[in-house]
């Protein structure tokens, strides 16, 4: 049986631009700072992930 593919939460938070890709997105909220969410190898440094 094959399972549906899961849906990560998204940040409940205001943002200024999203970036998205296959299995994550990045996105930089109103003070400035990027949150990333979903799946990836690594973060880039200084990113806060969900």
């Amino acid at each position: 049986m094959d399972s549906a593919p899961t849906q990560p939460s998204v940040p409940d938070e205001q943002f200024t631009d999203v970036s998205t890709a296959v299995n994550h997105s990045c996105a930089i909220r109103l003070d400035r700072t990027i949150e990333c969410w979903g799946a990836f190898r690594a973060p880039p440094q200084g990113v806060t992930l969900h």
